[in-house]
């Protein structure tokens, strides 16, 4: 259900005093609309078995109240300027996978030789494991990667674990697939080593009507 919002909210003459602690919504939901004037539209299932704690005492503040009701997934808009609707707060999962590279395992060259450094060449993305998403898995794997002089990444250590099996063995799985075009010091090409970061974090997408 798209509800827009037609009507800016007024505090006047809407002066309320609330000490719930503990309380069903329904309850409070039932005082402000005593107290402040409102009249509320929602399904019953949404307030159901839900409890609110909530001392205020002044100008009834529309966005404070909205903002309360975030916690409980529910989220409210003015329909008009005296009537709000409530509906459940929807949450999506966003998968997110940074990569960071780092050589500084190349660095132990000579000062003066002419480093080209590996640089990647697959299109391939690591995939966030559903199960992961699922369970609200995070976590960091540093790899230290063996990039041969044909490109190809013929050894690969575990540096950090995620602490997550699943995130680990992703990890490599994937790196072990990577191209890069190789390396070249002093004009030759060469197999080096280099460490390679993934940063597995869930975060929650702006909310969705439902």
């Amino acid at each position: 259900m798209c509800i827009q919002t037609y009507a800016q909210f007024s505090s006047d003459r809407r002066n309320i005093k609330l000490s719930f602690v503990d309380e069903p919504l329904r309850l409070l939901l039932s005082e402000i609309e005593n107290q402040a004037g409102l009249n509320f539209i929602f399904k019953d299932e949404l307030v159901k078995d839900k409890k609110i704690s909530w001392q205020f005492n002044g100008s009834f503040v529309f966005n404070e109240f909205k903002e309360l009701l975030k916690h409980l997934n529910i989220r409210a808009e003015l329909y008009d300027s005296n009537h709000v609707v409530l509906y459940k707060e929807k949450i999506t999962k966003k998968p997110v996978i940074r990569t960071l590279y780092q050589d500084e395992d190349l660095m132990i060259k000579k000062p003066k030789d002419e480093i080209i450094k590996p640089v990647i060449i697959s299109k391939d993305k690591l995939e966030y494991p559903s199960r992961a998403i699922t369970e609200n898995t995070e976590g960091d794997v540093t790899l230290r990667l063996l990039v041969s002089e044909s490109g190809a990444v013929s050894k690969s250590e575990i540096v950090t674990s995620s602490g997550s099996k699943l995130l680990d063995s992703s990890s490599v799985e994937y790196a072990s697939r990577l191209k890069f075009v190789p390396a070249r010091i002093n004009g030759k090409t060469e197999s080096v080593w280099m460490s390679i970061i993934f940063k597995f974090y869930i975060v929650e997408n702006d909310s969705v009507m439902n």
